[in-house]
């Protein structure tokens, strides 16, 4: 992925793969109306999506336990809440958020079947 950031940078355009919710996050983040500009591209630099301070957060963000965490308080619930629905227990899921203990198969399983959502989302 490739950005365009113009001079005094709080405007830039992506180019190349961009999911929606990156999008998202990066309007909330720098108030943009992310638009696509035929402007000239004088005063301007091609930095690496990847070398920049804003998708290295939003990158380590995105963990194995960090979706969970992300299902979890987007179903608005608390780790004891989860423990109860999810019959995992509250510490392991408190070490799997952190990314202190991998989640095993078992429990990626339940999980995936609980949120609803693709096993990937907990394994890889």
């Amino acid at each position: 992925m490739l950005v365009h950031v113009r001079t005094p940078h709080t405007d830039f355009t992506i180019d190349g793969v961009f999911p929606s919710e990156l999008l998202v996050r990066v309007n909330e983040m720098f108030s943009l109306d992310c638009l696509d500009s035929n402007e000239g591209l004088k005063d301007s630099i091609y930095l690496k999506a990847q070398d920049m301070d804003w998708y290295k957060k939003a990158e380590s963000l995105e963990s194995l336990g960090g979706n969970l965490r992300f299902y979890r308080v987007r179903k608005g619930l608390t780790q004891a809440q989860l423990s109860k629905e999810t019959g995992i227990s509250k510490p392991l899921i408190s070490m799997m958020e952190k990314d202190k203990v991998s989640i095993s198969k078992q429990n990626a399983l339940v999980l995936s079947r609980f949120f609803n959502v693709p096993l990937g989302q907990f394994i890889r």
